[in-house]
This record gives structure tokens, C-alpha cells and sequence, in this order.
């Protein structure tokens, strides 16, 4: 099996591990996660550019009706975290239009970026790791 076939199948029993992980109960978020996982998808992804350039992307995602679902499902997952994200990155005053900016360029690399700094700010502003968010916190 070549890497391009491998490292899919990788990621994909990482995600079922992880997601089944996180059914065992509470989880205690540590900004070095997101952090670690945003810059080796950006190490990915500029070998991915240096190998294919950047047009790739694009007629990656032109080429046929699968290539739009990924397209799609990208933009929808996007749109998805920045919702969830946005109400606790105000909390933490954020700059929110640099951040923006960031993820429309770089989709999850940028989400992952930014999710990193929010538990950051969110553990430093608590003085010693998470706390769930009470209901009041939520809204």
C-alpha cells in the first residue's frame, strides 16, 4: 500500500479512536492537542502544494460530483466549527476578523489553530485546567 492509501485508513481509525474516546465521559481539552493536529496538517499540506500545487485543490474539487461532496461537506465542517467556536472566542476577547481570515484561507489548519488558543486563553483565564461550562455558559 502506498502512503496516499495508508495514511487515509490512518486517520480514519484516529477519528473512530477518538470519538469513542470521548464517549468514556468528561474530557479535560488541553490546547496542545489542537495545536499539534493544526501544524501537521499544515506540514501536510504544504508538502501536498509543493508536490501538486495549488491548483490542484480546485480541480480536486471541480472534477466530478465527489469531488463537489468533499467541497461541500469541507465548507459545511468549516461553518460548523466557527459557529461553536465563535460565542466562547468572544468570551475570551479574541480578534475575531484576523482569525476569520486565517480559516477562509486555510480551512481546518486554521480552525484547529484557533481552537488551540481559545482553550489556552479559556485554561490560563481559570488558572488550572477545564472546568465544564455551566448551563449559564452555554447560551
Amino acid at each position: 500500500m502506498t502512503l496516499l492509501e495508508v495514511a487515509p485508513i490512518l486517520a480514519a481509525v484516529a477519528t473512530v479512536g477518538y470519538v469513542l474516546f470521548t464517549l468514556s465521559g468528561p474530557l479535560r481539552p488541553v490546547w496542545q492537542v489542537p495545536a499539534v493536529l493544526s501544524a501537521a496538517f499544515l506540514i501536510w499540506t504544504v508538502i501536498t502544494i509543493a508536490l501538486e500545487g495549488v491548483v490542484a485543490v480546485w480541480q480536486n474539487h471541480t472534477q466530478n460530483f465527489w469531488g463537489n461532496q468533499v467541497w461541500f461537506d469541507l465548507l459545511l465542517a468549516v461553518a460548523i466549527g466557527w459557529t461553536l467556536i465563535l460565542p466562547r472566542a468572544r468570551a475570551q476577547g479574541m480578534r475575531l476578523g484576523p482569525w476569520l481570515l486565517f480559516i477562509c484561507i486555510t480551512a481546518s489548519i486554521g480552525t484547529l489553530a484557533m481552537l488551540a488558543r481559545l482553550i489556552y486563553l479559556e485554561e490560563r483565564a481559570r488558572g488550572a485546567g477545564w472546568v465544564q461550562p455551566t448551563a449559564d455558559s452555554r447560551s
